[in-house]
């Protein structure tokens, strides 16, 4: 209960509260993003083939040019659903991540669909940045920025493909689509 309540001050934080005008700055953005994921796989849960056992830490990686800069670098260490959390940068190049959060940095968005369908049976959690048409890329969630607000999409076919069950407090909020959307 005190994780549900948790995530929906967070939420309507983001959701709601706006950032501040005139525009936010990328760090600004980044540092929300960022605080956003980390709440965020609270409420995510993946099949136990996602980890070799309890004590494997949540593994979150950055694919490219890691716009978070320090924002993710505190999130390192910090424990999540009784896992310690794991910050991974990867280079572009990079195939086997072996994480279960991939965020797929902007400098990537043209290769969002070709990552995806590369883990789209893995239990790894795709998140992309303002992509476009998510449903036909095969990302599972995207952040977008809209009227200054953090907004939400939820591949719903995606997640379920690799066995990623998202809260449904969160699909509550959370603009949902599919393959085709």
């Amino acid at each position: 209960m005190k994780d549900i309540l948790t995530l929906l001050l967070v939420l309507a934080v983001f959701l709601v509260g706006s950032l501040p005008p005139p525009a936010c700055a990328a760090g600004s953005e980044y540092e929300l993003k960022a605080a956003f994921l980390y709440y965020f796989v609270k409420f995510v849960e993946w099949p136990a083939t996602a980890f070799a056992d309890s004590t494997t830490p949540l593994v979150l990686g950055v694919i490219g040019q890691d716009p978070f800069g320090g924002a993710f670098d505190a999130l390192d260490g910090k424990t999540v659903k009784n896992r310690t959390l794991k910050i991974k940068r990867l280079a572009a190049t990079e195939t086997q991540c072996g994480c279960q959060v991939l965020f797929i940095s902007p400098s990537e968005s043209g290769r969002a669909a070709e990552i995806a369908r590369a883990l789209a049976a893995a239990p790894i959690l795709t998140i992309g940045d303002n992509l476009q048409n998510i449903g036909q890329q095969g990302v599972m969630v995207n952040f977008l920025l809209v009227e200054n607000k953090i907004r939400l999409e939820v591949n719903t076919r995606a997640t379920s493909r690799a066995k990623i069950t998202i809260s449904a407090q969160v699909l509550q909020m959370a603009k949902v689509v599919g393959e085709g959307s």
